[in-house]
């Protein structure tokens, strides 16, 4: 199984030290990954707002969907107790269910190892350059401009009111037990009426 992190702070900026292999061979864990599935659904509806597709241009692709899903996953992972197994749970939940999605897809056998293996290492790495930019306006939207719109050309508003939202919804997540709670997430409304009127 993958291992994601050793248990120190996930807010702290230090570096997690993630696993030099990718073990994709997911066993049946249904029961342990309760909390970890309902973590997931919530981070997937909200990424699938239309907020983000329709007024601030990410694109609506599969590649966009999961880079937007994996932003809030990161938002979830960062406010989670150190000491608890949920950060593990939560990023094997996704890429399992990663496996599967591209299995309906019509993937392969033989190719949707590495495909789901390309997507996990990405991921580290995307988690990594948001946590260590955090709370510095500059460096975040630069990871943001990279890895929601591939460096494309972008609107600096956009990219100031996703900081925005981000921050904001960091400072609620920082408010509630994850544990036995439901994520927040920062109103989307004001972005979406500001958005219209640019």
């Amino acid at each position: 199984m993958v291992k994601f992190y050793d248990n120190r702070s996930l807010v702290d900026g230090t570096m997690p030290r993630f696993l030099k292999t990718v073990n994709l061979l997911f066993k049946s864990k249904r029961k342990k990954y309760d909390q970890a599935a309902s973590l997931y659904q919530i981070a997937n509806r909200q990424s699938r707002n239309p907020v983000f597709y329709d007024y601030f241009e990410v694109p609506d692709t599969i590649e966009g969907r999961f880079d937007l899903l994996s932003l809030h996953i990161i938002l979830i992972m960062r406010r989670l107790p150190p000491e608890s197994t949920l950060v593990q749970d939560l990023f094997d939940y996704f890429f399992e269910d990663m496996d599967f999605s591209l299995r309906e897809m019509g993937v392969s056998d033989m190719k949707v190892g590495r495909y789901v293996k390309k997507l996990a290492k990405n991921f580290l790495g995307v988690f990594n350059s948001y946590n260590q930019a955090f709370r510095q306006p500059s460096q975040f939207k630069t990871a943001l401009w990279r890895n929601l719109f591939g460096g494309q050309l972008v609107d600096e508003w956009l990219l100031e009111k996703l900081y925005e939202y981000c921050i904001a919804s960091d400072d609620l997540l920082k408010t509630v037990d994850l544990l036995h709670q439901s994520p927040p997430w920062a109103s989307l409304l004001n972005m979406e009426s500001t958005a219209h009127a640019a």
